[in-house]
């Protein structure tokens, strides 16, 4: 039973002593946005994962009482309400978030971009956890609901994949935070209709606008790049925004410089090109470096505060850190390195 509880089912062992399997209709009200079909397309792997981010917002729910979370809240301070109007919305986060595209063009790696992004982010005031997702089509999450919103990013997929991804994702929370719609996931475009189309459209504008300004853009690159793009043009501005090429090309489209076809064309090559071992999956190699970067040092760092407070001991610190009692010392190393001046 307990096999069957934490291996399989991965279910607290209480649950099988019950008299009726409990209810989760609050899982599938996250997602009303979507179709049923397309909520039965989703995999067990991929529910629990949903299961385990309202998991950690209870969590955060409680560490946070030991931490002050600061002040900035990105979400309350910023009106997200103009779904037709996400170029704007763009330019007003980046300014909130105070990072310029200039510097964005100084960072030097994916992994460097990701990681600034992400800090970025939860200054202010969204949680951004990742996971490898057995199901690949799904980049991730976001989960709104009390204090403490929240994105879940597939660490699968490439790290450019995520970045788009995590401003998608904050497109939701800006858009539904005064809304009843509360979250999303980023699979499902093609089963929306009416305004919930326009919105899952209007996310993806907003991320793309966000990465890449179109003014930045055109005073950069507008001169050198106009017109029909060679592969080695495309490869090199993504490499500057740290983006794909869909988001370089989506941008030619945008100014009118190819057309539609050209576009989907190119995209589907690079789809058909791209593998299932195409992704950036930390898998296999250190095992607290894994854990920590699906935490995130932000919140590893909050949790082992907590326990230095005295607030709870090394068995509850171990459970917010999702890992075994007796991997707490491993971790507490990997965090010390990452806090570490460099």
């Amino acid at each position: 039973m307990e096999h069957l509880a934490r291996d399989l089912y991965h279910r607290p062992t209480a649950l099988f002593f019950l008299w009726d399997p409990p209810e989760e209709e609050i899982l599938a009200a996250e997602f009303r946005r979507l179709p049923e079909t397309a909520l039965d397309d989703l995999e067990p792997d991929t529910w629990l994962a949903v299961r385990e981010a309202k998991a950690r917002q209870l969590d955060l729910a409680e560490l946070t009482e030991f931490d002050d979370p600061g002040a900035k809240w990105l979400l309350q301070d910023i009106d997200g309400a103009k779904v037709d109007a996400p170029d704007e919305l763009a330019a007003e986060v980046r300014r909130y978030l105070g990072i310029a595209p200039a510097d964005q063009l100084e960072w030097t790696s994916d992994d460097e971009a990701l990681d600034n992004w992400r800090d970025a982010v939860q200054s202010a005031g969204v949680w951004v956890f990742k996971r490898s997702f057995r199901q690949q089509d799904v980049a991730g999450f976001c989960l709104n609901g009390g204090p403490h919103p929240l994105v879940y990013l597939n660490n699968g997929q490439p790290k450019v994949r995520q970045i788009f991804t995590l401003f998608h994702e904050l497109a939701h929370l800006l858009y539904e935070f005064n809304h009843l719609e509360r979250s999303g996931i980023d699979r499902y475009l093609g089963f929306l209709q009416g305004q919930d189309r326009e919105v899952e459209i209007a996310c993806n504008r907003f991320a793309g606008e966000f990465l890449v300004p179109r003014d930045h853009f055109l005073q950069n690159f507008g001169l050198v790049v106009s017109g029909e793009p060679t592969d080695d043009v495309l490869i090199t501005l993504s490499h500057n925004y740290r983006v794909s090429r869909e988001v370089i090309l989506r941008k030619y489209l945008d100014q009118g410089w190819i057309d539609g076809r050209f576009y989907r064309d190119k995209v589907t090559s690079w789809e058909n090109e791209r593998s299932p071992e195409a992704g950036n999956s930390q898998r296999g190699g250190n095992y607290y470096a894994n854990q920590g970067t699906y935490l995130g040092t932000k919140y590893t760092a909050l949790a082992f505060r907590g326990y230095y407070q005295g607030a709870y001991d090394v068995d509850q610190l171990a459970e917010y850190l999702d890992i075994k009692a007796s991997n707490v010392g491993g971790l507490e190393n990997w965090l010390t390195r990452r806090l570490s001046p460099r």
